[in-house]
């Protein structure tokens, strides 16, 4: 929940069941496959082949490069400050929207991942042991994305 914003800062408060909850969230990414939004998937014309390599290997780069970020991010002194009721968490503009997108990572890749649920009508269901997980990563992203935009937005 937001409990105070200006323009450089957004102060969110939190139980600290809810900060294990974002931190188990955030240990999951990157999730999207790299496969999920690579090249065209036609006929692959001479030379594509390589480049799509590259690709992959400079997207690889990123999200490790982000991953590292985040973690660092996380754990810079003064991010979560306890408080009488909990926790405070301070994200400036910036981070927020950053977080947003690797919470949509997650959301996205845990989607994909227990096979596209509601993609398709007919489809049915596929259900695995990673099924729950899949959908609880899912559903807590999604819940920690939605409080972020919600705070943006107001």
């Amino acid at each position: 929940r937001l409990l105070r914003s200006d323009e450089k800062q957004f102060v969110f408060g939190l139980e600290k069941r809810e900060k294990r909850m974002l931190l188990e969230v955030l240990k999951h990414y990157p999730m999207v496959p790299a496969s999920y939004a690579g090249l065209s998937s036609g006929v692959t014309p001479p030379g594509l082949e390589s480049s799509r390599q590259l690709l992959e290997e400079a997207l690889a780069a990123h999200r490790e490069e982000n991953r590292k970020a985040l973690e660092a991010m996380l754990q810079e002194e003064g991010r979560f400050r306890e408080v009488k009721d909990g926790l405070e968490l301070a994200l400036g503009r910036e981070q927020m929207e950053w977080l947003i997108q690797v919470l949509n990572d997650i959301r996205v890749g845990s989607w994909v991942l227990a096979g596209s649920p509601g993609g398709k009508e007919d489809e049915p269901l596929v259900w695995s042991v990673k099924t729950p997980r899949l959908v609880w990563l899912m559903e807590a992203s999604g819940f920690f994305e939605m409080a972020l935009l919600d705070a943006l937005a107001s």
